[in-house]
This record gives C-alpha cells, sequence and structure tokens, in this order.
C-alpha cells in the first residue's frame, strides 16, 4: 500500500524553482493524499466567470492593435459535434463515439501512474470505420491539483497548511471547483515549467501519448488577480499573463515539438477574447454554462437555472458572455465555440435539452450536453443536419 501511493504522488520527475523539493517526499509527511477520484467540491458556482458578480473585464493594451497578430493557429471545424468526460473513461466508449471532437483526461481518472498509451490514443482517435476523429487532452493551467505528478505532499503540513518547503507559484486552496485544487500564480516561471516547458512537462507527456492538442482549463483564472480583492496582491497584467501562457504552451507543441497542427483550446475566460494575438493563437474555445447557471452545490448533483439574458454592467448574463464570444465568432477563420450545459443531472431538465440544443446552434455555438461531473459519456448531440429527438 505504501510503495502504490508514493508511485501515486510521483510520476515523471519535473524540475521545479528552489523551493521544490530534489525527490518524492517520505510518506509520513504531509496529509494524506486527494482522492484517486476527482470529486466536485460544494461550490457556488461552477467557474469563476459564472459568479453572480461579474467579475474584472480584460482590456487589451493600447499597443496590442498596432503589433501584427502572430501566426495564425489551426482552427476547429465550426460544425464539428463534440464530447467531453473527464473521469472513468474507457477507451472502447470512446471509439465508438460518433463525436468529431473528444475532450478527455489523459489518464483514465487523472491518475499519474496510469496515462493512456500511445496505443490507447491511437485507439481512441479511430472510429469503428476506420475514420479518425480529434482528440484532445485536458489540461489545467490556471491551478494546481494534487492528484497530479508534480504534487509534493511536503509542501503541506498535517492540517493542510502551506510548510517552507511549497513553491512560491502556489497560493491557496480553491474553494469552488475539485478537491485538492489550489489556486496558482501562472505567471510564474517554475509553474510554466511544469505545465508546458520543462521536459517532463505536462504537454510534453500530453505531446508524446499522441495527442491532436489540449483543452486548458482555468483559463479564468486571470480574473481572480485582477480583482480589487487581491489588495496588494492583485496583478494588473493578469490578462497580458494568461494570453502570453497559453501563445507559450502553443509554441511548445508547434514549433519546439514540430507539431504545427496541434490545436490549443481554452475553456472559459472568454474575455481574452478581445485580443487579436489570443485569437489568432487559439484554435477554438471552450464555455461552460452559457445559456444556464448551477443551483446548489457542485457536489451535491446541482440543479440548473436560466441565465439572465440581460442584466447591470457587473452581472454575468448570456448578453455579456455572448458578446465576449463573438470577438471570436466574428474572426476570419471563426473560432468555434464547443459549449456545454449540464441538463443531464435532473430528469425534470430532459424537456429543456431539444430546445437549448437548437438555441445553442442559432447562436452558433457548437452544443454538448452533460452531467456535471464529467463521469461518464453523455450522447453526442447530433450535427445541424440531423433533426434533434
Amino acid at each position: 500500500m505504501a510503495d502504490d501511493r508514493k508511485r501515486w504522488w510521483w510520476w515523471p520527475s519535473t524540475k521545479g524553482d528552489a523551493q521544490e523539493p530534489a525527490g518524492p517526499a517520505t510518506l509520513d509527511e504531509g496529509p494524506e493524499p486527494g482522492p484517486h477520484k476527482r470529486e466536485r467540491l460544494a461550490e457556488p458556482e461552477s467557474t469563476f466567470e459564472s459568479a453572480p458578480r461579474r467579475k474584472p473585464r480584460f482590456y487589451p493594451s493600447v499597443t496590442e492593435s498596432a503589433g501584427q497578430p502572430v501566426q495564425t493557429g489551426p482552427r476547429l471545424a465550426p460544425a464539428a459535434t463534440w464530447a467531453y468526460q473527464l473521469q472513468e473513461i474507457k477507451p472502447d466508449e470512446i471509439h465508438t463515439c460518433a463525436a468529431d471532437v473528444v475532450v478527455i483526461d489523459c489518464a483514465p481518472n487523472g491518475d499519474p501512474t496510469r496515462p493512456f498509451t500511445k496505443e490507447e490514443v491511437r485507439h481512441m482517435q479511430t472510429r469503428p470505420d476506420g475514420g479518425r476523429r480529434i482528440l484532445i487532452s485536458y489540461m489545467s493551467i490556471g491551478e494546481a491539483d494534487q492528484c497530479r505528478f508534480y504534487w509534493n505532499r511536503a509542501w503541506l503540513d498535517s492540517h493542510g497548511r502551506k510548510t517552507a518547503r511549497a513553491p512560491r507559484w502556489l497560493h491557496e486552496p480553491n474553494s469552488g471547483g475539485w478537491t485538492g485544487a489550489w489556486k496558482v500564480r501562472f505567471w510564474e516561471k517554475a509553474w510554466q515549467e511544469i505545465i508546458a516547458t520543462g521536459e517532463n512537462s505536462m504537454l510534453n507527456q500530453i505531446v508524446t501519448q499522441g495527442f491532436d492538442g489540449v483543452y486548458l482549463d482555468i483559463i479564468d483564472g486571470y480574473s481572480y488577480w485582477l480583482d480589487s480583492d487581491r489588495g496588494s496582491q492583485r496583478r494588473a497584467s493578469a490578462g497580458e499573463d494568461m494570453i502570453a501562457f497559453v501563445s507559450l504552451i502553443a509554441d511548445q507543441a508547434r514549433i519546439k515539438r514540430q507539431k504545427p497542427g496541434f490545436f490549443v483550446i481554452p475553456q472559459n475566460g472568454e474575455g481574452l477574447l478581445a485580443d487579436a494575438n489570443y485569437r489568432a493563437v487559439i484554435s477554438g474555445i471552450g464555455k461552460e454554462d452559457i445559456l444556464f447557471e448551477m443551483v446548489g452545490q457542485a457536489d451535491r448533483k446541482p440543479h440548473v437555472r436560466a441565465r439572465r439574458e440581460t442584466g447591470s454592467e457587473d452581472e454575468e448574463t448570456v448578453a455579456s458572455i455572448l458578446s465576449d464570444l463573438s470577438h471570436g465568432l466574428k474572426a476570419d477563420p471563426p473560432i468555434p465555440v464547443l459549449a456545454v450545459e449540464y441538463l443531464r443531472d435532473w430528469p425534470i431538465d430532459a424537456a429543456l435539452q431539444a430546445p437549448t440544443v437548437a438555441k445553442m446552434r442559432n447562436l452558433g455555438l457548437v452544443p454538448h450536453l452533460a452531467k456535471r461531473l464529467l463521469a461518464d459519456l453523455s450522447p453526442v448531440t447530433p450535427p445541424p443536419s440531423t433533426p434533434v429527438a
């Protein structure tokens, strides 16, 4: 048991800053690790930017439009169908899935001791008829996860508080997300080495596995650092920092790893689409909870309610979200929006599904309906040419 736990904490070794230990911590240091299977925490909202109070707005710098945008990265087909699953992933189910694009974790349950093999990735990329689908790996870049390979339990004491051995980029627990999730100073070099630039980075692992791209979560974490609530820790450049980080990830995969067709798809943080360079780099954007918002606690099978169509400047509304997304939808070529609404948790929501899909299509979105825990493969929303049942 002890040996299994040690392997679970350390997958490939990754260099960090000077505050990180040189090797795995002994098993008597720090609290027990987080659950092998990730679970939602009790949280009032599902993402940073879906809070009732509208988060700080990002405005491109005045010099942004004067510069020449970077070379446009590969774009997803706007009419593609897609599916989204992060837990209990079974390669045979993905293989037979009808979606053109599938977003999954790089391991069945995010377990660093058991990443998918190259053969499993190829199997999931191949349709039963021999055709090809796009397989994208989930990768959180705006927060740290105690379930991941880079985590060192010596960073926390027995009460879950940071120790002197914790790296500078580790900030504080994220009480509004998954168990074991921590907010990070994502602009720190040591964190970016873990995620993208280090020899044993998560990105390098994903590229080596053979995935077609990455689906970047907690992009909207930039707004946390822009908020005046941070006081002296507020970072005015947080929006530009996140754009630079996403661009760095794209360069690492497309240039350094020589994968020019590698897809880079951020989730949420749609306010950054106002920046032309950001639009040039990304291949699409994922967006949760456009038409509906969560009611209740995410770890207790939450209900949803219709999001307000319009409201005050301080509210997150359908109109404010679509206004941000329009920067991408009107781009040339357009930036597809992989939109997910969580309408499969309760039977009472079944009646909302068909009209919601129709509305999402009319708004130019690529729809998917799922359960919020993303622990199974929900039925694929048929393409526009197929009547909705």
